[in-house]
């Protein structure tokens, strides 16, 4: 993934994130250190009915359980960056990609590769 900061996050350098990040539970952002992998277990994590996909309902719930405010409006510009397909869910590779870019960009985490 070329856009993610490569920065030696790893499970064993995460300091105080690491109970977070490896409960899955929802973080407060600013500052958050992960690595690709453990974002993407978080958002596997989100997916509540196991459908294997992230629908803008539980995307949304993840926000608000962040701590972030206007989780409505977040949820929709998240959405209007990672969904290129427009079907309104969060279902490939490359929508997963966006999301993660989107995250670093817009939410406060550091993702790193794994």
């Amino acid at each position: 993934m070329g856009s993610a900061e490569i920065c030696g996050c790893h499970e064993k350098n995460m300091g105080a994130n690491k109970k977070t990040a490896v409960a899955f539970s929802y973080p407060r952002l600013a500052g958050t250190k992960m690595t690709v992998s453990q974002f993407t277990k978080w958002l596997d994590n989100l997916d509540g009915n196991g459908d294997g996909v992230i629908s803008r309902a539980e995307l949304e719930k993840a926000i608000k359980g962040m701590g972030l405010w206007f989780s409505s409006y977040r949820t929709k510009q998240a959405m209007a960056a990672a969904d290129f397909n427009d079907n309104g869910i969060i279902d490939n590779d490359e929508e997963f990609k966006r999301l993660i870019e989107y995250a670093q960009k817009h939410w406060g985490l550091t993702i790193c590769e794994d």
